[in-house]
This record gives structure tokens, C-alpha cells and sequence, in this order.
């Protein structure tokens, strides 16, 4: 650089710092540069001068605190202090390297160039402002710039000088300003539109003098006018709703005493016009020596809140009362049809077994699937209805879930068969043999999901499969979980349509209702009960491929049992495995697997013998499907050994609740194949079987030849057996029991009837109540030895007592009249079956009943029960015993139970209105023989809690004690109402 220039840039320097010093930022200087000319002949003169100002130059360059830079007219940086270089994380070599448009933040640059385009044209000489620049790292910061051009002795442009100082802390502070001002302005607007909008108001009150100050919007809030004089406590006092003043006033005086804060909520009686506001107060207290002076608070006007708080509490009752009355009437017509619909199923399955043509059978199929597809329609509205009200409840108890899962593929077999789809269970033997669960909901699950698998399995090309696994999952919290999976191999879902599966009467597509039916109700009930048990369902799917459902539901750990066959010892069992059917294959080696046996698969029935080469005498047991399998091994024996091992057959012929024991042979149904079932199979044809499983198979032959024997004897007898009985629901429950044990019998309603009939001879057996009307059992029974010893008739007919007494010395005023034996109410199955067994096998052989020593032994010696009824605890207990009630109908078929339950419920009110008559005019003996009748009842209905009721009315009508009597009858009246409700509820809701 020639002296000459050096000179003009050292002024220029000299210039640009100085208004660098003095200007504002973005303003621009049109007068900031001088015009600098030089000649050569000053520069020859002022040599000196010029070397001690590019000395200056230099070392203000260098040395400077602020960054400077030379930059070219396209933006080139020419040279840079080390000061620009710390601010931009740059080495001088790398800097120059680069321009500023790259360092500079997009949204400054478009207004930089500008700028520098102006200096250009000479518009203005310099300018100023604030901008960002990102530095090596990539951080934004904010920098004060300040530029001006130099210009040769022509007048054109060489360079710029930039002036660059780092200012991203100072607009870091003036941002933060910005913002609190910013917040600061918003607040206090904020807080003049609440104040306006929500009618807060400001007060003070001094307490020492008593006087208030209010703001303009305390006196609108109060309707006082601003204008009266005398503002103080009492003005407020005057205006507070009496009902609220009390406890307001308490809380002011809390506030003053203890110096807390004063919040309370009142309404106020506005002075102008007596409208009733909703006010909310707060306040603090200020104190001066130990003692309140005075507090300082606010008003809000909470009147617009609490009126539509109001109204919503009315719309929402009014929308309750809308809900309850839709349950309510749902719960109703789910009554009113079912009922009719229940005639309609009972009289199809009649009509189903006379003698029907092949049209007329289809025809009767399709009119009992309708009717049951319509009875699920209804069921499923009922507990949709429920569970949307809120009133569905868990009934918890100890069930065993394998039984559930076996009863529930049992009862869907035969529409999976015509559908053509397969079901296998898949067990875990892991799992506790009873888990505290609601049976009703899981069943209802697992049907639901069971019914679905089935029902989207069905009509393909291949043969449809669905697998029920159960598992045993660890959990933490001191609780474990099990789970049930249902597996197919149906149509399968997208993403899309699982999305929808459990909303309410929603499929998942349009196409599913008019292809496979239903309502969409069953899985969006299933999620509800799974929800209910604190579990959770998760699906997995791929169209065209099939679905699975796995259901998770902890369990408490308290609730856990033994596992499943823990008593069973199959370890060691050796068996040879030779099914047909792949997947029946792999349910058996799973079982036999887990209980511990050594099991061989064989699959090529061509090649049978060739069996030798693998099977010895070590092996136990043979599994087949076939007989003609089992028929090929045993050829293939005769070539072996005589000590052939043993076959269990499983039948797809024979039905589910069937079994045979031909010899070495077990014939078990896999239709479907129950693990229960096989394990006892297996127990059973290999000698494993344990005491437990020993005493019910010798105990269902022995039953099995004794009825049939008996059966027969009562045929060659051309005898039947009479009821005399004068309570329906006595009648409904015995009849129930003889035709579960298959036996004949005709009923009478009283001593009177029953004696026409057995005079027509057709009767062996006769089963009496003891209180009856017209003719009780003493009489009957009477009546009927008289006329064998007048007429010299060769039988003599057995008489069984049938009463719900349960006194000392029953027994032998039964003996007394001429009565054989004796049972009591009531009558469990197992005692009625084992009694009637008894007395049929002696009439078989014997031939003749006429002697005294035909009388029971257990008759003679029994030591009559004085609490032969459970002492019940009413408050803690469901009023039914359903255990009793299975004892004694034999069975927990729903059906049955809701007969009998029906019956019983329909002659309560008859009950309480005889015994409340008796009472009311002291009719002692009317009171007893109605107490008798209703106890009776109610022991047979499994309701033990009102048949101690009656057994007490009995015994106190006997002794006349009306004074106890009038303290029973309330505890009667409340009892019956909770027995029907819960019947209702349970069973007819």
C-alpha cells in the first residue's frame, strides 16, 4: 500500500471511530466521512508523519477492544483483528477464508445488503445496526455493527471497514425486559378484565374503628349506594344470607384470633333490587402489637357460576333419572321376553324329540337357533345396560378356570362341528386349581371371545382351527395373573377394524353384520368385564390369516389354591402317541408333557408293523383315535408279546359326557377333548389313578349297575313312584330331582288326592309331606295300612317321609303312623337317590315289603338334626346357598335353578300374607301349619335365611308366645323383601 492510500485509511480509521463513539445504532450518516484528498507532494513531506500513523493505525487495529475488519466489495473479509476472530471462534487464516454473508443470521441478511447497497451508491456514508452472526460453533449471537466505505482519490469503491462489538448479553438483558414488561402489561391487563368480567372487588375493613372502604365494584356487588353514609361492618352484616352468616362470621373471628387467612363462601341479599348472589370473600390480616387491625381482601362475584352449576346438577339428575328409566325399562322388556322366549325353546325341545320328517327337523333347527340367537341379542342389551349404568358388580368365588374354559368349549362344540371348525384346549397346569373369581363374567368372557373365533373360523376352504390356551403370569405387587388366549385361523382384521372391535354396536366393518350377524355388543361387553377385574385384552391379527385374543386378569395371591392335578402322580408313564389329528397330536404331547410322562409320536399307519422296532413292554399306555388303529396294534402284538400295554381310545363319535372301559381299553370323547377328562383317562388305564379318583369311578359304576337294575325291578313291579305334596315349589324341586334320577312318578296336592291314586295300584313307593291340608302324611299313611291289612294285599307300599321338621321324637311319630323311612328337608339328591336305591333294591329282592324288619336301620336309629338348616348370617351373606340348592337339585344348571327360584319367589307374598293373618288374630294353628309350609319351601329353595324364620314362627305359634311372635314379624317382612329383590336382580333382571 503506496503512502498515499495509508494516509486515507488511517483518517478514515481515525473517522470511523470516533463515530463509532458518538452515533446511534441503525442510524444512517450521510456526513460522517470527510472527504480526504492528498497529494503526492504532502506525502513526500509528511513521510514521518505517515509511518507514525500506520503505527497508529496498526496498533489501534490490533490492540483495539472491538472487532475490526477490511471487507471487499462483495463481501470478502480483507483483514481482521484478533478481537473479531475471539468473537467468531475463527483463526485469522480460516476467517479470511470466508465472506460475512455466510456468518450472517438469514433473517438480517436481506436488510444488511441493502444497507451496504445504499453506502454504495452513495445515499448515505455510513450506517449503523444490530444483527446476528453464527459463530465457528454454530451459536447464534447478537453484534453492534458499524460500516462505512473507503474510496480511492477517484472516488471509487475500494473496501468497507466493519466495526464489529459483541452485544448478545446486552440484548439477552433487554430481551428479558421486553418480556417482563410484556408479562407485566398482560397481568395488569389480565387483572383489570377479571376485576371487570368475574366482579372482583377490593375492601378493607379497620377492625378498631369497624368502618369498610369499598371500590366502585363492591358497592354494585352489594346494591348499596355509593352516596349513603356510615359505611361499615354492619352495612355488609345486614346484607349476608342468614343461613350463611353464622359460619361466616366464625371464620372472620378465626382469621382475627389466629392470624390466618380468610376464605369463606356466602350469598348476599342485594339492597336495590333482592336478588339472592353467590359471593367468594378472601383476605389477609394485618396486625400491630400482638393484635388485628385490619384486613385488606376481595369480593368475587360467583353468581353466573353458581346458577349453572345449579342447572347442570339439574340436567344431570334429569339425565340420571333418563338413564335409570332406559335400564330400567331395558331390564324389563329383557323380562318380559325372555320369559315367553323360554316357553318357546322348552316347547321346541319337546316338539324336537316326537317323531319329525327330515324338512320338519331343519325346520325346528333353524326356529331354536333363531330363538337363542334373539335370547343372546337380549342378554347382551341387558348387560350392556347395566354396565353403562354403572350397577354391574363382581360376584367373587373359588372356581376352577380349566372347568369353566372345558363347560364353555363343550357347550360351543356342537355350533363349531356344523361350522366346520375344530376347538382344542391348551392347558396350564402351572395354574392354581381354584382362583377367587367371578365365574358368571369369565365364562361370559371367554364365550364371547370363544363364539367370535368360531364364527369368523367358519366357511373357508380350509378346515377351521381355534386353540383356548391358558398361562400362568408372574406380576409384582404381591400379585400374579392369569391368562386365557384364544387363537384362530379365521378371516383375521386390519389395524383398522381392531380399532373399532370394542366399540358398542359396532363391528368391524359394514360387511361383517351382513356376512356372519350379531350386534357388535358382545366384544364391547367383554371389554367391560375384563376392565371390571382390573385386566386388560390385547389382539393380535393379520388378515386372511386369523386373530388372536389374549386376556390378562390378576388374581390376589390370597385366592390361590393348589395347583391343577397336584393330586395326580402320572410321572414315569410311558405312552405311544398315534393320532390322525395334528393338532390333537400336540394337545395330548402338551399334557402328557406337563404331567411328567415319556411319550413316542407315530404317524405312518401304513408302515404299523413296524411299530415292534419301537415299542416293548415299558410302555403303558397306547393313545389312538381309531378303533381299527388300535385293532392294527393289536395284530402287531400277537407278533410281540402277550403282554400287550393298554389302549385309550379318543372317540370323536362318542359325546362329551361319555366314557367306556372295555377290558384294557378307555374310550374317552375328544369331542371335544376335556384335559380334565384325559388326565383321569389316563390315570385310570395305567392304575395311577389316586383315592379321589378311585371313589368317584366305584361310586359311578356301582350307581350306574344299581340303577339300572333297580330301574328294571321297578318295571317288572309295574310300579311308579307318588308325591304327595301341597307346595309348588316343594313339587317343582322334587320332580326336578326324580326325573334328573330317572325315575317315573306322578304328583298329588294333598293326602286326599295322593290316596285316589295309589288305589290304583300302580304305585311302589310313596313320598309324603307330613303337613298337608285336607289329609296330611300321618293320615295318608294310615289309610293306606288299614286298606293292605283290610284288603290282604300282597305288597306292602313303601312310605317315605318327606318333612321339614327337624324336632326330636319326628322320627317316631313317622314310625308311629306306619312309615317305612324318613328324609328331611331339604332333600339333597345324593340322599334321595341313595334312600330310593335302597328301598327299590329290597323290593327286587325280597318280593315282599310287608315286614316291619324292612324298615330302614338308618330310619330306626336316627338321631333327628335340631339345626338340620344352616344358622344363616343374613347381613354378610346372599340369601341363597347356591351349594345347598346344587345339593339338592343335583345340578347348577341355570334353568333349572331360575324354575324353582320362580316358583318359590311367586308364593313368598302368599307365605307372609297367611302368617301376617294368623297373627293378626292370634290363630296359633294356622300360624304353625303356614310357618311349616313356607319353612319347608324355603329350606328346599336353598334360602336357609328365611326358613330359620319360620322354623321360630313355628315353634312359637305352638306355644303361643305372641309377645315374641310381634317382634318376628318386622325381621319377616324386611327378609322377604330382601330375598325377592335379590331373586329379581340375579335372576330375572
Amino acid at each position: 500500500m503506496h503512502s498515499g492510500a495509508r494516509g486515507v485509511f488511517v483518517f478514515s480509521l481515525r473517522t470511523l471511530l470516533k463515530k463509532h463513539a458518538e452515533s446511534s445504532p441503525g442510524t444512517p450518516e450521510r456526513n460522517g466521512t470527510e472527504q480526504l484528498s492528498c497529494s503526492d507532494s504532502d506525502s513526500d513531506s509528511d513521510s514521518d508523519a505517515e509511518i507514525e500513523h500506520e503505527i497508529f493505525y496498526r496498533a489501534a487495529f490490533v490492540q483495539a477492544a472491538v472487532g475490526i475488519a477490511q471487507v471487499d466489495i462483495n463481501g470478502r473479509w480483507i483483514d481482521v483483528n484478533q478481537r473479531l476472530c475471539d468473537t467468531l471462534g475463527y483463526e485469522k487464516e480460516e476467517l479470511l477464508q470466508t465472506n460475512f454473508q455466510a456468518l450472517t443470521h438469514p433473517d438480517d441478511l436481506k436488510y444488511d445488503l441493502n444497507m451496504l447497497q445504499k453506502v454504495l451508491s452513495d445515499e448515505i456514508k455510513t450506517y449503523r445496526l444490530d444483527k446476528r452472526f453464527y459463530t465457528k460453533q454454530g451459536k447464534e449471537i447478537w453484534i453492534s455493527l458499524a460500516v462505512s466505505l473507503v474510496r480511492d482519490l477517484e472516488h471509487k469503491p475500494k473496501y468497507f471497514i466493519s466495526i464489529v462489538e459483541d452485544i448478545t448479553k446486552r440484548k439477552k438483558f433487554e430481551f428479558e425486559l421486553e418480556e417482563s414488561k410484556r408479562l407485566r402489561e398482560q397481568l395488569l391487563r389480565g387483572r383489570d378484565l377479571a376485576s371487570e368480567a368475574g366482579g372482583i372487588s377490593n375492601w378493607t375493613w379497620d377492625i378498631v374503628s369497624n368502618d369498610l372502604i369499598w371500590d366502585e365494584r363492591m358497592y354494585e356487588i352489594y346494591g348499596v349506594d355509593e352516596a349513603e353514609a356510615g359505611l361499615d361492618y354492619n352495612t355488609w352484616r345486614e346484607r349476608v344470607h342468614p343461613d350463611d352468616l353464622v359460619t361466616t362470621e366464625q371464620k372472620l373471628k378465626e382469621t382475627i384470633e389466629n392470624f390466618v387467612p380468610f376464605s369463606a363462601e356466602f350469598r348476599i341479599f342485594h339492597k336495590q333490587n333482592g336478588e339472592i348472589r353467590w359471593v367468594k370473600a378472601a383476605a389477609d390480616v394485618v396486625t400491630e402489637n400482638g393484635k388485628a387491625i385490619k384486613m385488606f381482601g376481595v369480593n368475587l362475584d360467583m353468581t353466573e357460576e353458581r346458577l349453572t352449576q345449579i342447572a347442570l346438577e339439574k340436567e344431570g339428575h334429569s339425565a340420571r333419572q333418563a338413564s335409570e328409566a332406559k335400564s330400567n325399562f331395558l331390564a324389563t322388556m329383557s323380562h318380559e321376553i325372555r320369559t315367553p322366549m323360554n316357553g318357546v325353546i322348552g316347547m321346541i325341545d319337546l316338539l324336537r324329540e316326537t317323531k319329525l320328517n327330515l324338512d320338519q327337523k331343519r325346520m325346528i333347527g333353524t326356529i331354536r337357533e333363531s330363538a337363542f340367537s334373539l335370547l343372546e341379542i337380549i342378554n347382551g342389551i341387558l348387560d350392556f345396560s347395566k354396565i353403562e349404568s354403572g350397577k354391574m358388580e363382581l360376584d367373587l368365588s373359588p372356581v376352577s378356570l380349566l372347568a369353566i374354559i372345558e363347560r364353555c368349549v363343550e357347550g360351543l362344540w356342537g355350533h363349531a362341528v356344523n361350522q366346520n371348525v375344530k376347538v382344542y384346549i391348551i392347558p396350564d397346569f402351572n395354574t392354581p386349581a381354584y382362583l377367587l373369581l367371578d365365574p358368571v363374567r369369565v365364562r361370559q368372557i371367554i364365550v364371547n371371545i370363544l363364539g367370535n373365533a368360531i364364527k369368523f373360523s367358519q366357511g373357508r376352504n380350509k378346515q377351521g382351527v381355534v386353540f383356548v390356551r391358558t398361562a400362568t403370569l408372574t406380576s409384582l405387587e404381591n400379585r400374579f395373573c392369569i391368562g386365557i388366549e384364544v387363537i384362530d385361523n379365521g378371516v383375521g382384521m386390519t389395524e383398522s377394524q381392531i380399532t373399532k372391535l370394542f366399540q358398542p354396536f359396532t363391528q368391524a366393518d359394514s360387511s361383517t353384520t351382513r356376512k356372519y350377524g350379531g350386534t357388535g355388543l358382545g366384544l364391547s361387553i367383554t371389554k367391560s368385564f375384563v376392565d371390571l377385574m382390573n385386566g386388560y385384552i390385547d389382539i393380535e391379527s393379520t388378515p386372511e390369516s386369523g386373530s388372536a385374543f389374549n386376556i390378562v386378569i390378576p388374581v390376589n395371591t390370597d385366592s390361590v389354591s393348589e395347583k391343577e392335578f397336584s393330586n395326580v402322580n402320572l410321572s414315569g408313564v410311558n405312552a405311544f402317541v398315534a393320532l390322525t389329528d395334528e393338532n390333537l397330536t400336540k394337545v395330548v404331547c402338551n399334557i402328557l408333557e406337563q404331567m411328567g410322562c415319556c411319550y413316542f409320536k407315530f404317524d405312518e399307519f401304513e408302515t404299523v408293523t413296524s411299530i415292534g422296532n419301537y415299542i416293548d413292554n415299558s410302555i403303558d399306555v397306547v393313545i389312538v383315535d381309531r378303533e381299527s388303529t388300535a385293532n392294527k396294534f393289536m395284530k402287531v402284538s400277537d407278533n410281540h408279546s402277550s403282554d400287550w400295554p393298554r389302549f385309550l381310545i379318543l372317540n370323536e363319535q362318542l359325546a362329551s359326557d361319555r366314557s367306556e372301559v372295555r377290558g384294557n381299553t378307555y374310550i374317552a370323547s375328544c369331542q371335544p377333548l376335556k384335559p380334565s377328562e384325559f388326565v383321569h383317562a389316563l390315570s385310570v388305564i395305567t392304575d395311577r389313578n389316586n383315592p379321589a379318583y378311585g371313589l368317584l369311578q366305584s361310586t359311578a359304576q356301582d350307581f350306574e349297575n344299581s340303577f339300572t337294575q333297580y330301574e328294571n325291578d321297578i318295571e317288572d313291579f309295574d310300579s311308579l313312584i307318588l308325591v304327595a305334596e301341597d307346595q309348588p315349589t316343594n313339587q317343582d324341586v322334587i320332580g326336578q330331582q326324580l326325573s334328573r334320577l330317572g325315575y317315573h312318578f306322578e304328583m298329588a296336592n294333598d293326602g286326599l288326592e295322593a290316596l285316589e291314586k295309589w288305589r290304583t295300584g300302580r304305585f311302589g313307593i310313596v313320598l309324603t309331606d307330613c303337613h298337608m291340608p285336607n289329609m296330611d302324611g300321618w293320615e295318608l299313611t294310615a289309610e293306606i295300612r288299614k286298606e293292605e291289612q283290610d284288603h290282604q294285599l300282597p305288597k306292602r307300599t313303601v312310605v317315605i317321609a318327606i318333612t321339614a321338621n327337624a324336632l326330636v321324637g319326628e322320627a317316631d311319630h313317622c314310625l308311629e303312623s306306619g312309615m317305612d323311612d324318613y328324609l328331611s328337608k331339604p332333600v339333597e339328591l345324593n340322599k334321595l337317590r341313595n334312600k330310593l336305591a335302597l328301598w327299590i333294591g329290597r323290593l327286587s329282592q325280597e318280593g315282599d315289603a310287608s315286614s316291619s324288619q324292612n324298615i330302614s336301620p338308618e330310619f330306626l336309629n336316627a338321631e333327628v338334626n335340631h339345626s338340620a338348616v344352616t344358622e344363616y348370617d343374613v347381613v354378610n351373606h346372599p340369601p341363597i346357598d347356591y351349594e345347598q340348592l346344587k345339593e339338592i337339585l343335583g345340578t347348577d344348571e341355570q334353568d333349572v335353578i331360575n324354575s324353582i327360584l320362580s316358583s318359590y319367589q311367586l308364593c313368598l307374598d302368599d307365605y307372609f300374607s297367611e302368617v301376617k293373618n294368623a297373627i293378626a288374630h292370634h290363630d296359633s294353628e294356622q300360624l304353625r301349619q303356614s310357618s311349616h309350609a313356607a319353612k319347608g319351601a324355603s329350606n328346599s329353595s336353598g334360602v336357609g335365611s328365611l326358613g330359620m324364620i319360620f322354623k321360630e314362627l313355628e315353634i312359637l305359634a305352638r306355644d303361643k308366645n305372641w309377645d315374641e311372635i310381634s317382634k318376628i314379624e318386622p325381621g319377616l317382612k324386611q327378609e322377604i323383601e330382601r330375598v325377592e329383590n335379590y331373586i329379581k336382580k340375579e335372576h330375572f333382571s
